[in-house]
């Protein structure tokens, strides 16, 4: 996964949910068109599937990297690394 090649690299890890493959779904269109029950199920599998790879972060949006990389900065700032 990512996940697992940021890791190994060194990196921060950041799963984003909503847009991984472990959705498994193809398209916007056909994450708009399923049960919103569904899409929550499999939004859940997918975080803690990330989680157990070991992202440092799992988030569901790309709007919310934004903090990850402020709080990336912060501890970067205090010496901490991946």
């Amino acid at each position: 996964s990512g996940v697992g090649e940021a890791l190994e690299a060194g990196c921060w890890g950041v799963g984003i949910a909503r847009y991984s493959n472990y959705m498994d779904m193809d398209s916007l269109e056909e994450a708009k068109s399923l049960p919103e029950e569904e899409f929550q199920r499999r939004l859940v599998k997918t975080r803690e599937i990330l989680q157990k790879a070991g992202a440092h972060y799992v988030i569901d949006t790309f709007d919310q990297l934004v903090d990850v990389v402020e709080d990336v900065n912060l501890r970067l700032s205090r010496g901490e690394r991946p």
